[in-house]
């Protein structure tokens, strides 16, 4: 045999052999992720999302107490609030489960959009998140580390986190539900109890330089199971944005699924973000902004993400 004849076919016959060992590294790969072993089993995954119940959690229905007395005279004095039951989210929507929002078409029908919200969008030429640099998360030509598939989608605006849940079949939820959801019934300051916060509890304060992944902070759940209801990136919820919340039916010793006033200037936001402080992650903190506000990186900047709730039927 040729001698040349003979280097091709050992060079065939390692190719071959060397396809072989890749598809066997890739099955093993594949029984692994099966296995959790190198995939966080608790992070949603792209096929949830739009209208799947199973990345939500039931809060059951009953009373908790909203508020607080320690806090600023805005997040007080504490109410007893009655709500039914509904489905929140588990995790902060992420970059991956935005991305479907955007391939779908979100940026560009406006059955998704308030009236408001789709003016604003149009006159703003708005088609992605302010912390994206294009209509694909990935992007990123400054190395800034908002852009991983599970970290929490940054830099929405009221409008466009509210189009989202409309989009996914779902709702923002009220500031009562929110609230509800990370504390719980026992009127508890933080998700995870009454300790200090720390970093081993939440991303908060400049514990990591950019938003973690969702889920994260296993010690840091709620009673319920929500992770990150404490810092790492603000949430919109549903209602304007009231000095009086707490006032509302003075005369009433529970109020019952309360909504916040008809219309305001300013949307509310809860859970404090990766860069603020301890005293903004309480769970009866709160904060307002205008509906069109996206949050880029400023002094104190920490963009807005958001979770979405639903009805439970």
């Amino acid at each position: 045999m040729p001698v040349i004849k003979m280097g091709r076919e050992i060079q065939s016959m390692k190719a071959r052999i060397g396809f072989v060992i890749l598809l066997l590294i890739l099955v093993w790969i594949g029984g692994c992720a099966k296995e959790g072993v190198v995939v966080n089993k608790t992070a949603p995954q792209p096929k949830e999302g739009k209208s799947s119940m199973d990345n939500m959690i039931l809060i059951p229905s009953g009373v908790f107490v909203m508020g607080s007395d320690q806090g600023k005279f805005y997040e007080g004095p504490p109410r007893k609030v009655f709500l039914k039951s509904y489905y929140i989210d588990k995790y902060e929507v992420t970059n991956e489960l935005f991305q479907r929002f955007v391939n779908e078409g979100g940026y560009k029908d406006p059955k998704y959009w308030s009236p408001e919200g789709w003016q604003w969008k149009e006159s703003s030429r708005i088609s992605y998140p302010g912390f994206w640099y294009g209509k694909e998360y990935r992007k990123d030509p400054f190395g800034w580390d908002y852009h991983k598939p599970e970290q929490p989608v940054a830099g929405l605006s009221w409008y466009e986190a509210d189009a989202f849940c409309r989009w996914a079949g779902k709702r923002l939820p009220t500031e009562a539900e929110w609230e509800k959801a990370a504390r719980g019934v026992d009127g508890r300051s933080y998700p995870w109890g009454n300790d200090p916060a720390s970093c081993s509890y939440a991303n908060y304060g400049g514990c990591q330089r950019f938003p973690t992944p969702v889920g994260s902070y296993e010690k840091g759940k709620s009673p319920y199971g929500l992770y990150d209801m404490a810092g790492n990136v603000w949430e919109w919820v549903d209602d304007w944005f009231s000095v009086d919340y707490f006032s509302q039916d003075k005369g009433k010793d529970i109020l019952e699924n309360p909504k916040g006033p008809e219309k305001g200037d300013l949307k509310t936001r809860k859970g404090g973000g990766w860069t603020y402080t301890e005293e903004n992650i309480r769970t009866y903190a709160r904060w307002r902004n205008p509906p069109n506000y996206r949050d880029y990186v400023t002094v104190k900047g920490c963009p807005i993400g958001l979770r979405c709730a639903k009805d439970a039927k």
